[in-house]
């Protein structure tokens, strides 16, 4: 019988059997009809990479099997450190050579590099608060989470916490919600296990400013325990274990500070091995 483990709204993990499975798999089928039909008969949408009209998506057809649809990885045209894309170097690139900013990561992978049509869509997701594209970027992650899964054993998927208040000044934050779809409607296991202290934006920091704020900047959650102990309980049968591979899930890295400091203090927990993937990564 097909079971699948997911998150209630409570944030409790439950195992649903059988065909009730199905309800999760086809969330998002019904919410994209729902979208379709209404803009079918109140609006017209423009595709934000071409923008030719769509009906109820914020990418049209075209672009999603394009751009989103068949991305591939080639991970020996990868830097080994920051898998960034390499020109003409072989291994490790120049960047991560001078200055590895990655201490506490066993791996990082990237999506696709910031620039283009990418560096578009996450401007009218996390600024122009286009909240549609997050299922679209779900269904992105999902790809990179079961190309990760080839190599690497079970793992947990550990959110970049939100700047304090944000949810609620915004009502949303994109990773927040890209996990919970990939919670719900695919079956991970999602632990929120970290909590962010400082209310500055990172992206106005210099690499410098990051490494500096980093050690104050983010910590453990408040309910950290619970949630691993939860884990233990629910995939190892009783408490007192915690997971060995944590999958740090962030939108967009930049020098590294960030999810390399989530990394030290996962590793803090004593969770053994931690990658970071992400969206998309600054050149």
């Amino acid at each position: 019988m097909k079971k699948l483990e997911c998150r209630n709204e409570n944030g409790r993990f439950v195992r649903i059997h059988g065909s009730a499975s199905g309800l999760y798999d086809g969330c998002r089928l019904v919410y994209g009809g729902l979208r379709t039909l209404m803009s079918l008969s109140f609006a017209r949408e423009r595709c934000l990479c071409c923008n030719r009209t769509c009906a109820g998506n914020p990418l049209c057809a075209g672009c999603l099997e394009s751009r989103l649809g068949r991305f591939e990885v080639d991970f020996s045209r990868r830097c080994t450190v920051c898998g960034r894309e390499l020109l003409s170097e072989s291994g490790t690139c120049m960047k991560c050579r001078s200055e590895n900013g990655f201490s506490h990561l066993d791996r990082v992978f990237p999506l696709f590099p910031y620039r283009l049509w990418i560096k578009r869509l996450i401007y009218q997701w996390k600024v122009g608060n286009r909240r549609s594209l997050s299922p679209v970027f779900a269904d992105v992650m999902d790809a990179g989470l079961k190309r990760l899964s080839e190599s690497e054993g079970p793992f947990v998927l550990v959110p970049v916490p939100p700047r304090p208040g944000k949810i609620r000044r915004k009502g949303w934050d994109q990773m927040d919600e890209v996990c919970r779809i990939l919670g719900k409607c695919r079956g991970y296991p999602v632990l929120r296990l970290l909590r962010r202290f400082s209310v500055s934006q990172q992206k106005k920091l210099d690499r410098a400013g990051r490494l500096g704020a980093r050690k104050s900047s983010y910590g453990r959650s408040a309910d950290f325990s619970s949630e691993l102990e939860s884990w233990s309980q629910r995939f190892r049968g009783k408490k007192g274990f915690v997971p060995e591979t944590a999958v740090i899930m962030d939108d967009v890295i930049t020098t590294g500070a960030t999810v390399d400091s989530c990394a030290e203090i996962l590793r803090g927990m004593g969770i053994s091995r931690v990658i970071a993937l992400s969206l998309v990564i600054v050149d």
